[in-house]
């Protein structure tokens, strides 16, 4: 197989299966050793994407009734299918409603942005009203400010991104959620699913900003 058609491969298989960055890397070193796929010898591809798949059929994803509700709303919105994968994409990271991987609390946050996308499109005139909805359920259900499955995605791929210039020994949850309390100044750390949307986005560039400092102080060291 093609080296760059089996990282597609892989790629896809882990939007499917709904692994987070870190946990991606963790199957990738416990199957084959390596942290990233490129480094994968031929023979290690299909013992990774079995492994994958084996992770991605482990986890429930949404219901039949939660995907026909989400159906209904994209016809209400009149939206293609293509375009609702899109939309779920820049809530969840995942690009499919039947991703295995969804959880409920994506399942709120999706139905309370794709409410909002549809009384845009009423007050538009593109789309009528329809009958024996409340247009406000969801967004009431789900509290607006929360950070999204995908910031919090990013702040894994961050923190697993920094931890490569940190001592083994701050390698841990416990650390990651000390960094963000520092960041945000917080007296007592929090779940990352609590953070709110504002404040995800400040530990993202905080540790964007460190790995670009850790970057700049590796390149001093080195003697050319």
């Amino acid at each position: 197989m093609h080296a760059r058609n089996y990282l597609a491969q892989i790629h896809i298989e882990k939007q499917h299966a709904g692994l987070d960055d870190m946990h991606y890397r963790q199957l990738l070193f416990d199957v084959a050793g390596v942290r990233s796929a490129k480094n994968l010898a031929e023979d290690q591809v299909d013992a990774v994407l079995e492994a994958i798949k084996a992770e991605g059929e482990q986890r429930e994803g949404w219901k039949s009734r939660q995907l026909a509700r989400w159906n209904q709303y994209l016809g209400f919105c009149n939206l293609a299918k293509e375009k609702g994968n899109e939309l779920l994409y820049k809530i969840t990271g995942l690009m499919s409603a039947e991703a295995p991987g969804l959880t409920q609390q994506d399942y709120d946050q999706a139905m309370a942005e794709i409410e909002s996308y549809l009384e845009d499109k009423i007050a538009a005139a593109e789309v009528a009203m329809p009958v024996g909805i409340d247009l406000h359920f969801w967004r009431q259900r789900n509290p607006a400010g929360l950070a999204n499955r995908r910031e919090i995605r990013l702040i894994r791929q961050k923190w697993a991104e920094l931890c490569e210039y940190l001592p083994e020994c701050d390698h841990n949850e416990n650390y990651m959620y000390g960094f963000c309390a520092h960041t945000l100044r917080l007296h007592k750390a929090k779940p990352l699913g609590e953070l709110r949307e504002a404040e995800s986005h400040r530990v993202i560039e905080a540790m964007k900003l460190r790995i670009a400092q850790e970057k700049a102080k590796l390149a001093k060291d080195v003697p050319f």
